[in-house]
């Protein structure tokens, strides 16, 4: 992508065009924050993702983007750090350990406390921010369940990935590791245990 000196309006409908997607301004909120869509682009980006280069792009015109209801909404940083996807993480591997007795136990409190501090740790409810994070027990799946940004979201699943690619390579006998049982097993504000998966995005 190269454009010079192109108004972002045609910048979005370039990228609208070329990757099949809507994509749509929050003229309410952009408007109240003074910002305008016909702001002057001057970038050459090669061999990025559409995610990272909407980033590069928007970061430099205080903007950022969401998605919602199949339409990747184009808005202020501030709002974008209000509104909260949440989605579930398959993490049977990064927490399935045994206790003392040889009894399988799902320690989330632990990929927690990993995951917390790592990736945008001023943003979690534990510390007073708005999004949180949970451990979800349903049948045999073993759950992350996590209200965040579209832009966080990004970062979680890379660790998550990152962490399962290291514990799948690491040597041992094949059982889970030995962990002594937490008081909070189930993670951050008491997760669940049993229920409905709920919606899921």
């Amino acid at each position: 992508m190269e454009f010079v000196d192109t108004p972002l309006s045609d910048v979005v409908l370039y990228l609208q065009d070329f990757h099949k997607i809507n994509i749509a301004f929050d003229h309410k909120t952009l408007d109240k924050a003074g910002i305008r869509t016909d702001k002057q682009v001057t970038r050459t980006l090669k061999g990025v993702t559409l995610q990272s280069a909407l980033r590069l792009i928007l970061r430099e015109l205080g903007m950022t983007y969401v998605i919602g209801d199949e339409v990747l909404l184009l808005t202020t940083v501030e709002e974008g750090e209000e509104r909260l996807i949440t989605k579930s993480y398959e993490v049977g591997d990064l927490v399935v350990v045994r206790d003392e007795n040889n009894r399988l136990w799902a320690d989330y409190r632990t990929l927690i406390d990993v995951v917390t501090p790592a990736i945008a740790p001023t943003s979690w409810e534990e510390v007073g921010g708005p999004a949180s994070i949970h451990g979800a027990t349903f049948g045999n799946a073993k759950l992350l369940v996590v209200s965040q940004t579209a832009e966080v979201h990004e970062k979680v699943a890379r660790l998550l990935e990152d962490l399962m690619g290291e514990v799948r390579k690491a040597p041992g006998d094949g059982q889970p590791p030995l962990r002594t049982r937490s008081s909070d097993p189930h993670g951050a504000r008491g997760g669940l245990k049993h229920g409905h998966a709920g919606d899921r995005q």
